[in-house]
């Protein structure tokens, strides 16, 4: 499971009022107080990240890592049960960003996407998604370092607190492979991502793919780290 980190927006909880003690006669103006409690963001870990992706370069590797590039793009889709979110301390509200923890690895991936979408599903099956919202683009995305990066979406994503999470990304060199990065991951009771590989490829082609090489489907996914902001 790759670190994601979300940003959930809430409306306010007014928890104390106070209104004057003497009555107050039509078409008066009178002072009311409230007050609020500012949680402030929400953030969890969805996964220990205890392994760590290897070879995602090179035909051995698991395909898990979004950054994968063995072939020249990559489509790739990771599922998380509402169950999952809710236990680890997230609730309904607006999703704001996502982060993926970097283990080692440098790359460039041009029209790097990464898009969102709500299912009843608990399991990811061989046809993907659809429906995904785009959160975040950028014509290329470089990694040069290892740690949590973070990628803040560009407009909220709202969550309704009971369906799965479908996290998508998608890019293309438009070459047949190269530099890839690693990212934390574990392995999960249920099938929980699936991916399309291509070669020579736009961006927009191979984000839109439904079945160009297949769809793998895996039951790993990247440590997660959802960040909520109440």
């Amino acid at each position: 499971m790759t670190t994601v980190s979300i940003t959930i927006t809430d409306i306010p909880v007014v928890n104390a009022s106070a209104s004057p003690a003497t009555p107050v006669c039509n078409g008066t103006s009178v002072d009311l107080t409230a007050t609020t409690t500012d949680s402030g963001p929400v953030s969890a870990t969805i996964g220990a990240g205890a392994l760590s992706t290897s070879f995602s370069d090179d035909y051995d590797g698991e395909g898990i890592s979004p950054f994968s590039h063995y072939y020249g793009g990559l489509k790739i889709q990771y599922l998380i049960p509402a169950s999952e979110l809710l236990a680890n301390g997230l609730s309904a509200g607006n999703l704001n960003s996502i982060s993926f923890d970097i283990t080692s690895g440098t790359g460039t991936y041009d029209g790097f996407t990464i898009g969102l979408a709500q299912t009843s599903a608990t399991a990811a099956t061989s046809t993907q998604t659809t429906g995904i919202i785009d959160v975040y683009t950028t014509a290329s995305l470089t990694i040069s370092s290892a740690g949590i990066k973070t990628y803040n979406f560009s407009a909220p994503y709202a969550w309704d607190g009971t369906s799965s999470i479908v996290v998508q990304v998608c890019w293309s060199n438009d070459n047949g492979g190269g530099n890839a990065s690693e990212v934390k991951y574990d392995n999960t009771s249920y099938a929980s991502s699936t991916y399309i590989r291509q070669d020579y490829n736009t961006p927009a082609v191979m984000c839109a793919a439904t079945g160009l090489s297949g769809v793998a489907v895996t039951a790993h996914i990247p440590a997660l780290h959802p960040r909520i902001s109440k």
